[in-house]
């Protein structure tokens, strides 16, 4: 009886065995099955990353650059009119003055801009009238939300800012009946979406009178026509 015994046992113990065994044969072809999975998608990743590399020659690579460098540049100017539109005449926001004049140091993206001899300007018409004390040109790159002029006469005598001949305050005494105003536009209004207006200033005795403005021109213009042409539309001077 005994013997019967150790024989079934071993006989149990083998049938155990053979079954881990045949587990064990099922987990290794797994493995295998997923080592061969992984072999394939590490050969895929290495072809794609092949192609890629070919892809990405030099030139592709400097036209990347170069374009992620303008998108910074662009930022930057942005950065800059937000700075102008806000914070206009406050040392500490780094926008002091009204903006550089086409002769004097300017931003390399508005110097790019207005290379070339194509200068971009604010140029009217003006006939101030009687009664009227000065007519400003005023610009905004936020929607109207706020408005500076666009420039500031500011000289070395009396002006610690940046110098400028410039000013957007026109005053009849300044202009002789209907009189041509040219004015080189400052890099904080060189955008997409800037809005230009002229406003009627009175002194404290003057009453409300005619004005008017013809010829209003914003754009690119050759040398700003020294002042005295008509600038048009393709940037020549009449």
């Amino acid at each position: 009886m005994k013997r019967l015994e150790v024989i079934r046992s071993l006989e149990e113990a083998k049938r155990a065995r053979g079954q881990e065994r045949i587990e064990l044969e099922k987990r290794i072809k797994k493995l295998e099955r997923e080592k061969t999975e992984l072999e394939i998608r590490i050969s895929k990743q290495e072809d794609n990353n092949k192609q890629l590399n070919d892809n990405l020659n030099e030139s592709n690579v400097s036209s990347l650059l170069s374009s992620e460098i303008d998108e910074i540049a662009a930022l930057n100017v942005q950065i800059k009119v937000l700075c102008r539109a806000n914070c206009l005449w406050v040392k500490k926001c780094g926008c002091v003055g009204s903006g550089p004049s086409p002769t004097s140091k300017m931003d390399p993206i508005a110097a790019k801009a207005i290379s070339s001899g194509k200068i971009h300007v604010s140029q009217i018409n003006l006939e101030c009238g009687q009664g009227v004390s000065k007519v400003e040109v005023e610009s905004s790159a936020d929607d109207g939300l706020t408005w500076a002029l666009l420039h500031r006469r500011c000289l070395p005598a009396w002006c610690d800012r940046q110098h400028s001949p410039y000013s957007s305050s026109l005053r009849p005494q300044e202009i002789d009946s209907w009189g041509l105003v040219t004015l080189p536009l400052p890099y904080f209004s060189l955008t997409s979406h800037t809005q230009f207006r002229f406003r009627t200033i009175l002194g404290p005795n003057d009453t409300l009178s005619s004005w008017a403005v013809d010829n209003v021109y914003i754009g690119t213009c050759n040398m700003g026509c020294s002042g005295r042409g008509l600038c048009q539309s393709d940037g020549t001077c009449k």
